[in-house]
């Protein structure tokens, strides 16, 4: 909770130095879920507010971050299809990339010239899907999804959004797989404001971890598309 609502002060009290010892001595007690929580304690910590004192030790560190890897979701339908629009667009997307502080980006694409994460926001991202929650209600991200985004854009990443219920209604009727000219504008729109975006700066080849898959879509899918959309992404 603290991480989410970045208020370092607020805890400065019960994280102090004892905190990281405390936790190492607990160690063999801490479920899997405990153990990711942790891990996101210690990138803010960490990576947002340059603490390097007073944090569990090395090994403990090191289970949580397998155990957040561990934890991660399978790629969906919607996020499948977002990365078609990817590479329709002309681009290769690497998908599932795991990055050094541990977090998956479900795409990373090379665009003018930038290197950028490309989110795709499901219902899960969102705090109430209930039919009876109001539209507010329905597109208020939860508390971890706003946990990553802002922790990625901190750790230097350009990073895109895509919404499900955005995705969704620049659809058709038909349940097609391809994409159309709306979602791959939307994209492309997407894309110009990451690139575009102040304050925002290129992410360090280092900063890509283990775990990269390969990109999306074969060499002559990825050439073809590039025929098809020409006139968006030929110059970038």
């Amino acid at each position: 909770a603290y991480a989410v609502v970045d208020e370092a002060e607020a805890g400065a009290a019960l994280f102090a130095e004892a905190f990281g010892r405390r936790c190492d001595t607990l160690a063999a007690r801490f479920n899997p879920v405990e153990l990711t929580q942790l891990h996101l304690w210690l990138l803010w910590q960490q990576g947002e507010c340059g603490r390097t004192s007073g944090l569990p030790g090395p090994q403990l560190r090191a289970q949580c971050r397998d155990q957040f890897v561990a934890m991660l979701n399978r790629p969906s339908a919607l996020q499948q299809h977002v990365g078609q629009g990817l590479a329709d667009l002309g681009m290769r997307p690497r998908a599932e990339v795991t990055i050094s502080q541990g977090y998956s980006v479900d795409f990373v694409v090379e665009w003018q010239g930038q290197t950028v994460a490309v989110e795709v926001d499901g219902p899960s991202h969102f705090a109430a899907r209930s039919a009876l929650s109001t539209p507010e209600q329905q597109t208020t991200p939860t508390s971890a999804t706003l946990l990553k985004r802002r922790q990625l854009r901190r750790f230097g990443w350009r990073l895109v959004s895509v919404p499900y219920w955005e995705w969704d209604g620049l659809g058709d009727d038909r349940g097609r797989r391809t994409c159309t000219t709306q979602q791959l504008e939307y994209l492309t729109e997407l894309l110009d404001g990451a690139v575009e975006a102040e304050g925002a700066h290129p992410m360090d080849s280092g900063g890509i971890g283990r775990g990269a898959s390969e990109a999306w879509g074969s060499a002559d899918e990825v050439g073809a598309s590039r025929g098809k959309s020409s006139k968006r992404a030929g110059a970038r």
